[in-house]
């Protein structure tokens, strides 16, 4: 198997439908009488609502993956406003075929996933492809695919703790390296800045690989 380093970046729904939906399946508290303070709460109410549709692959997109197949460095590409989904998706996974450093075997590559809470990734992808209908060239960490092989970097570090740190705060404390937060790419892609958004999804994979290295170098 062959080690695929991965990192994805995505953003809430854009479905007008969902968003809809969504809306109308909000209302506020029945002490609120005053009809601005409910047009206030639904609104508020909506925006955590289509936040958290960013952490959910039936609904969220995808704005960027960042991989590294072994010791190969960094890949990164950011999906443009004006570029659907699947298109995107479909050159994440060209790409991902293209880069692959070692001979191809026939059919997928048997690929050891490796990464911060990296089932998070494998599943938000999976799911994305099915709903696009993109046939991945890589093997899923899911399912009848499944291999035994899956390098955590979050699990590692926190071994059978509940504790889950994120990768901004252990990067922070044990690299001194400070990543963004997930809002704050979201509208730096709205504004086009892809640079931006390239350099935060390029950080989070090398942070995480350079985060591995050391725990398992001590």
């Amino acid at each position: 198997m062959s080690n695929l380093w991965i990192d994805i970046e995505t953003m809430p729904t854009t479905s007008h439908n969902v968003r809809t939906a969504i809306r109308t399946g909000l209302s506020a508290p029945s002490n609120y009488k005053d009809q601005a303070k409910i047009d206030a709460y639904i609104d508020a109410a909506q925006i955590t609502a289509l936040d958290k549709t960013a952490l959910d692959g039936l609904y969220g997109e995808l704005i960027a993956v960042a991989w590294g197949w072994e010791e190969e460095p960094t890949t990164t590409l950011v999906r443009h406003l004006d570029e659907g989904e699947e298109r995107f998706l479909r050159d994440v996974m060209d790409t991902i075929d293209a880069t692959f450093p070692l001979t191809k075997p026939d059919g997928r590559l048997p690929t050891t996933w490796s990464g911060w809470n990296v089932m998070f990734d494998a599943r938000f992808l999976w799911k994305r492809c099915i709903k696009h209908g993109v046939k991945a060239p890589i093997t899923w960490p899911i399912g009848s695919q499944r291999y035994p092989v899956v390098n955590d970097a979050m699990e590692l570090w926190a071994g059978r703790s509940s504790d889950k740190k994120s990768l901004g705060a252990v990067g922070q404390e044990i690299l001194g390296l400070t990543k963004g937060d997930s809002a704050m790419l979201w509208e730096a892609w709205l504004r086009e800045d892809y640079e931006k958004v390239e350099l935060h999804a390029k950080l989070d994979l090398d942070m995480t690989r350079d985060l591995w290295e050391r725990m398992r170098d001590v």
